[in-house]
């Protein structure tokens, strides 16, 4: 009998990620985008590096830009908070393991 092993990356890649890549695809630049989505290039930044999350009205205006359903946008932004919290809790208990 076959074993399976789940196994989690030791990354996370923000959402912003797809949001440049959608970008570059489209010609789209920073400001264009940002005038788009009503938010400041400053945010638009703060959202590519995952600083800053995709809420459901930046989902719904991505989706009238990209054609790529809001769910999808914020499916992504919650993958990529919940992978942060693992890999914070990785982090966590191995350096509690080493203090024992």
């Amino acid at each position: 009998m076959a074993k399976y092993y789940k196994a989690r990356p030791n990354f996370a890649v923000p959402p912003g990620e797809s949001i440049l890549e959608m970008m570059e695809n489209m010609g789209i630049t920073h400001s264009d985008l940002a005038l788009k989505l009503d938010i400041t290039i400053e945010s638009l930044d703060e959202i590519i590096k995952g600083k800053q999350p995709i809420n459901k009205d930046i989902a719904t205006n991505l989706e009238q830009i990209t054609s790529v359903s809001s769910d999808l946008w914020l499916d992504l932004e919650t993958g990529y908070r919940e992978q942060l919290r693992y890999l914070q809790r990785q982090l966590k208990a191995e350096h509690n393991k080493g203090k024992m």
